[in-house]
């Protein structure tokens, strides 16, 4: 194709486009832009892609060279040891290669400094939320700590008033062995006066007794309720929250 554009005089970009798509071509034997007298772009173009020709004869075994060129740089370019082309293009590609080296390079710095400030910025976010779970956890911790004391304060309510039910079982029975050794008339409607504003009296303390701790029930209840829920609140909120940062870390690497 290379060939078949130089024989019709193809424009430069033409001639150019082929060459980048086929290199090879200019490689390829046959009838050269030197001798066809083209122009100083496309002969340079061809040297650079093929400098070896210049030393190469054709079926008239002549060089490039050998064919007269109106154009100063082309007699120039044609001239000049292929040596000297040879090491102008491997300069070139050698500088090419540094500069695309040192462009991913750079990219590759911008990238790393860029993921530098986004664990920079997951970092200050994690402490934030840290610092903002710290209040709720020690409410947590306090609650949690007047959940065992009301507890301890129950379970001694209950040894408690089983120790007064004990003791009131034991005088009711001593009662009920008086009543039965047979006093006097006189002396049980008093041991019955006695005894019913003994008994009224327990049944006041028994029922002072039940309220509070009947009291200490629902207060218990109460806390358990507030303290379930505040825990379920606390794990709800670090969830959002931490959702919320993914979120947000999400949208800035796809930025």
């Amino acid at each position: 194709p290379i060939h078949l554009a130089c024989a019709n005089r193809a424009p430069d970009s033409t001639i150019i486009a082929l060459l980048d798509a086929y290199t090879d071509g200019a490689s390829t034997r046959g009838r050269g832009a030197a001798q066809l007298k083209l122009s100083p772009v496309t002969i340079v173009s061809l040297i650079r892609a093929f400098p070896e020709a210049l030393d190469r004869a054709n079926d008239h075994d002549k060089v490039p060279s050998d064919y007269a060129q109106k154009n100063e740089i082309c007699r120039e370019a044609l001239n000049r040891p292929a040596a000297c082309w040879i090491e102008d293009v491997e300069k070139e590609e050698y500088l090419e290669k540094v500069a695309r080296r040192r462009t991913q390079l750079r990219q590759k710095i911008s990238e790393l400094q860029h993921a530098i400030e986004v664990s920079n910025e997951r970092r200050l976010k994690a402490t934030k939320l840290i610092d903002a779970m710290e209040p709720r956890i020690q409410a947590h911790d306090e609650t949690a700590k007047q959940v065992d004391e009301l507890g301890k304060k129950l379970s001694d309510l209950e040894a408690h008033k089983s120790t007064e039910f004990s003791k009131i079982k034991a005088r009711i029975f001593e009662r009920m062995e008086e009543l039965q050794n047979g006093p006097s008339e006189e002396e049980i409607k008093n041991r019955c006066t006695m005894k019913r504003s003994y008994m009224q009296g327990v049944q006041k303390q028994y029922e002072k007794l039940m309220n509070r701790t009947e009291q200490l029930h629902k207060d218990l209840q109460a806390i358990k309720v507030v303290h379930s829920q505040h825990v379920r609140d606390l794990i709800e909120r670090g969830t959002h929250e931490q959702e919320e940062v993914e979120q947000r870390d999400d949208d800035a690497d796809s930025i």
